[in-house]
């Protein structure tokens, strides 16, 4: 099955939710699809994937980025879809951690 048509057969029977792949490259993670509701913020999401990251310190925080925008916490998820979807109706995210105390 094409990621297209997953894509648009998820859109069909969640039309509520945004399917996001995060990319993780420097980070260990545990779940990296998602079905998000489309009005979820961007940072309850971020906790969201937090759980799932594994060795994460307190100290570091977790930004995304769609291509090469850095995502703002306090925009939706819907948003964030509607501008950087990718052509196969899958939003993707990638994951970048950074140390908040130095």
């Amino acid at each position: 099955m094409s990621k297209r048509k997953t894509a648009a057969d998820l859109l069909r029977l969640y039309p509520d939710r945004v399917p996001i792949v995060v990319d993780a490259k420097d980070l260990t993670i545990t779940k990296n699809k998602f079905l998000v509701p489309s009005g979820m913020v961007v940072n309850q999401f971020i906790q969201r994937v937090r759980n799932n990251v594994a060795r994460l310190d307190e100290t570091e925080t977790l930004f995304f980025f769609a291509g090469n925008t850095i995502v703002s916490g306090s925009i939706t998820i819907s948003q964030i879809y509607h501008k950087h979807k990718s052509g196969d109706g899958l939003l993707y995210l990638h994951l970048a951690k950074e140390n908040t105390f130095g």
